[in-house]
């Protein structure tokens, strides 16, 4: 019963998070080396450079303790993940995972290359995530 729950439940679930927790990490680490590009050319605010730097660092403390965590917890005090087959599925599914989270990352890497470098474009975003939800509002 205790691997088909492994099988069935534990390995594609842990593969899906795993694979964001993974990616958020990576994400977060390339968003503060922007945020540090964006800080020392100082085309930008340099406060908002700033304070990006602290939510990228507690994002990457954030999201790296919990695939620890998440992995530490599976591997030492469970039982799931001990057969070939578990491992296949986890595989699978943090493949899966990634084909539609790496393009999501990509898009995320260049708005923040153009928040952290071209002046007034985070003024910008924030206006029209404001308009969108005006409009949305608007239509209910």
């Amino acid at each position: 019963m205790v691997y088909l729950i492994g099988l069935i439940v534990i390995s594609p679930l842990w593969g899906m998070l795993s694979t964001q927790l993974f990616l958020q990490s990576w994400l977060s680490f390339i968003n503060l080396g922007i945020c540090l590009i964006g800080f020392i050319r100082g085309k930008t605010a340099r406060r908002d450079n700033l304070i990006g730097i602290g939510v990228c660092l507690l994002s990457v403390a954030l999201f790296s303790a919990g695939l620890w965590l998440g992995q530490w917890i599976l591997a030492e005090h469970s039982p799931f993940g001990q057969t070939q087959s578990e491992n296949v599925v986890y595989w699978v599914f943090c493949a899966i995972s990634a084909l539609f989270m790496v393009p999501q990352m990509l898009k995320r890497i260049g708005k923040s290359w153009k928040q952290a470098t071209v002046p007034g474009e985070r003024e910008s975003d924030y206006f029209k995530n404001r308009a969108k939800m005006a409009q949305n509002d608007a239509g209910r």
